[in-house]
Order: structure tokens, then C-alpha cells, then sequence
């Protein structure tokens, strides 16, 4: 998870175990100052885990591509 802010050198992490997809989404446009809708049909829930830590581009891209990995 990222440090205080929204800066754009900040590094952020991707762990989530079961967690709700809408939940994910959530978490994911505070950390990155972004509103993000959510179609009320979304339901789910996803696992990702990495070791590596992402630039804020890097964090968007990463969560795009779960997003499309779980079929959203």
C-alpha cells in the first residue's frame, strides 16, 4: 500500500487475499486520487499478491490488467 499522499513518485504494493472486487476498486482509486464508477452488476472477489512495488502509472496499469484478468 502507498505512503501518505498522492504523490507521483510514490511506490505502491499489491496484496489482496479474497477480497471483494468492488472493494478492491475502491481502495485502489483513493490510493490513487482517482474516481473510479463501479457497475452495480460487478460482483467478485480477487486474489493478488506481488513483490514488487509500483510507480502511481505502474499501480494503474497493474490494476487494469486484474481487471481484465478476472474478466471485468
Amino acid at each position: 500500500m502507498p505512503c501518505a499522499g498522492h504523490a507521483e513518485n510514490e511506490q505502491y504494493g499489491a496484496n489482496f487475499n479474497n477480497a471483494d472486487i468492488r472493494q478492491f476498486v475502491e481502495i485502489v482509486g483513493q490510493h490513487l486520487g482517482k474516481t473510479i464508477l463501479i457497475d452495480p452488476s460487478v460482483q467478485g472477489t480477487i486474489s493478488v499478491r506481488s513483490n514488487d512495488t509500483f510507480s502511481q502509472q505502474e499501480y494503474y496499469q497493474f490494476f487494469l490488467s486484474i481487471l481484465d484478468l478476472y474478466g471485468y
